[in-house]
């Protein structure tokens, strides 16, 4: 397969500027093109190719941030491996984890987040980075002295959350950990928690002939519920798809090696093979897990905590229409799935993204236009509308009736256009075999 960039365009249209926000959005969707070409029996190969059903697209503005979204899309929800489902879900765990560490203070809790890091050599596989850090985080979670930690500081469980990372050293694999304690500890015993953490994380990774740095190997912190929600689910952010910071000190994210692919050049093949060791080693894993009983010690559940992040947005959202602060979104465009599968075949999502955060159906239609899309209620788009009918009318399930009634609606945009015979032709072969 070739690699190089993806992201050339069949349009004379120009560019629009648009705001970082949409502009990273726009990028992970041209990011997503890179992964599905590498990792093409992957459910992220079919992310946001198809409509829901085969219904419309939408295609919204948001106003009061000047930035789009394509609605009624199917997503793969792989949080590893698509950009665009990542950002999505790590938003929504942010939320999660606020909700729930609020909670923990709410009843006088305490939220201590450790960083736990190990050293990596040039040239290992990741599968076994990841086995010997996964090993020794498993055997400091247990044990006689694990359990009288527990109960000296109110341990009740945790959050954990993973992440690798591909540097000048390697595959560097590490791990943020929230303990939660239901005790309101005071400073004197979080200084204790972190002796204590350091010494026995460096012992268990030497037992595995690994090591860390007394310093570095695990760095305790106490934040609030937000800043440690954040920091948690950091995964997928826009922070990592920032073009002008593509490496930091720890090296490369996943889809950063994906923004080499895309771009091109002598390192693109082997960022190219990074990602996809990087898609097998992780295949299964879960991206951040809570330990078995933490919420139902707090007396929640899944669908709990759910309905409490439900109810925390719509409170926000009211509050902010009943202040005059937020303004409808709009449906600029609606794309039959024919129309959404030519933008998906043209690799125009990101494009056409930005043109969605404009705001204007007028722009979007010309967009659309110059990558060799109809306009709706044109000759052209008739003519294709009534071949695509003839061939999908059975294949529609549910749709049928609808499709019928909107074939009906065209009847006089058919004549018009001088289609009055393929018009004829249609029902013929599509509505005359429902009559048979």
């Amino acid at each position: 397969m070739p690699l190089g960039t993806y992201t050339n365009l069949p349009t004379t249209m120009p560019i629009v500027t648009v705001n970082q926000s949409t502009e990273n959005k726009a990028k992970r969707y041209e990011l997503l093109k890179i992964a599905a070409k590498l990792l093409p029996s992957e459910r992220v190969a079919d992310c946001s190719r198809y409509s829901i059903g085969g219904g419309d697209v939408d295609l919204v503005h948001d106003p009061n941030t000047q930035t789009g979204h394509f609605e009624n899309v199917a997503v793969c929800g792989s949080t590893w491996t698509c950009p665009v489902c990542a950002s999505r879900l790590s938003y929504e765990k942010q939320l999660e984890l606020e909700v729930f560490f609020d909670v923990v203070e709410d009843r006088h809790g305490t939220v201590i987040t450790v960083a736990f890091t190990m050293q990596h050599e040039h040239g290992e596989l990741l599968t076994n980075v990841k086995g010997d850090f996964n090993a020794a985080l498993c055997a400091f979670k247990s044990g006689r002295s694990w359990s009288l930690f527990k109960q000296r500081y109110g341990i009740v469980g945790d959050v954990t959350a993973k992440e690798p990372k591909h540097g000048v050293n390697g595959w560097h694999y590490h791990a943020h950990v929230a303990f939660v304690s239901e005790m309101a500890l005071n400073g004197a015993e979080i200084d204790e928690m972190r002796a204590w953490i350091k010494d026995r994380w460096s012992k268990q990774l030497g037992k595995r002939g690994r090591y860390a740095s007394y310093e570095h190997g695990a760095v305790l912190t106490v934040q609030t519920a937000h800043d440690t929600a954040n920091y948690i689910s950091k995964w997928g952010t826009a922070s990592e798809l920032t073009l002008s910071e593509h490496k930091d000190g720890e090296g490369f994210t996943p889809f950063q090696l994906l923004d080499q692919v895309q771009q091109g050049g002598d390192g693109a093949d082997r960022a190219a093979a990074l990602f996809r060791e990087y898609a097998e080693a992780t295949k299964g894993d879960a991206r951040i897990r809570f330990s078995r009983g933490l919420l139902g010690h707090f007396g929640l559940d899944k669908d709990m905590l759910a309905d409490l992040v439900a109810e925390r947005i719509e409170q926000a959202e009211h509050e902010a229409v009943d202040d005059g602060a937020l303004l409808p979104k709009v449906v600029v465009a609606s794309l039959k799935y024919w129309e959404w599968a030519h933008v998906v075949k043209k690799g125009a999502r990101g494009q056409l993204l930005r043109y969605v955060a404009r705001g204007k159906a007028s722009l979007v239609w010309d967009f659309l236009e110059s990558i060799g899309l109809p306009r709706p209620g044109s000759r052209a788009w008739v003519k294709r509308w009534l071949e695509i009918f003839i061939t999908s009318l059975w294949s529609s399930g549910s749709r049928q009736i609808e499709l019928i009634a909107e074939f009906e609606r065209l009847k006089p945009l058919a004549i018009e256009h001088g289609l009055d015979d393929l018009y004829e032709k249609a029902r013929q072969e599509a509505m005359g075999w429902k009559a048979a």
